[in-house]
């Protein structure tokens, strides 16, 4: 009878083990990195807004907005709060629309603006028909800054598919 039990517990190992291996092959984390340069880009008394292809893989490309939260760009040295709106498409079809908040601050120098703005899981969608379920791990990152040369954008972050 223990050797009944010993075999039934080794089988029902053998039978997570290769579940959870079945589930691991199921879903895949991939980074994405991608920054784009946008040498005119919308610039407004309330913020800036930027489209350009990503650097990288084809097909990508970055459209990202920043919002002062009162209506008016920080002075130099000093930060506020913005909106931000960023449309990252990663390949023809598959685009992470992500809309969170950031602190927008004006250089102490010469006032150019720079965002850094982390974004959450619940701060993204994803519209394609490649997969099924997508789910943002960890914090992302959107940076931005916009200078005498144009505006750069980036958008960090990694997914489960």
């Amino acid at each position: 009878m223990n050797k009944t039990r010993i075999a039934s517990a080794a089988v029902a190992a053998a039978a997570a083990v290769s579940l959870s291996a079945a589930a691991a092959q199921a879903s895949t984390v991939e980074r994405f990195d991608r920054s784009a340069f946008d040498s005119a880009p919308v610039v407004t008394a309330s913020g800036y807004a930027m489209s350009a292809p990503t650097r990288g893989e084809l097909g990508g490309h970055l459209e990202l907005s920043v919002r002062a939260a009162d209506g008016s760009v920080p002075a130099a040295g000093a930060c506020e709060n913005a909106r931000v709106r960023a449309v990252l498409t990663v390949s023809p079809g598959e685009a992470f629309t992500i809309t969170t908040r950031g602190e927008l601050c004006g250089h102490p120098v010469d006032g150019s603006p720079t965002l850094n703005a982390a974004f959450r899981n619940r701060h993204v969608t994803y519209s394609g028909t490649a997969h099924r379920r997508v789910k943002v791990l960890r914090e992302g990152l959107i940076a931005f800054n916009h200078s005498f040369l144009g505006a750069q954008g980036s958008v960090g972050m990694s997914v489960r598919w």
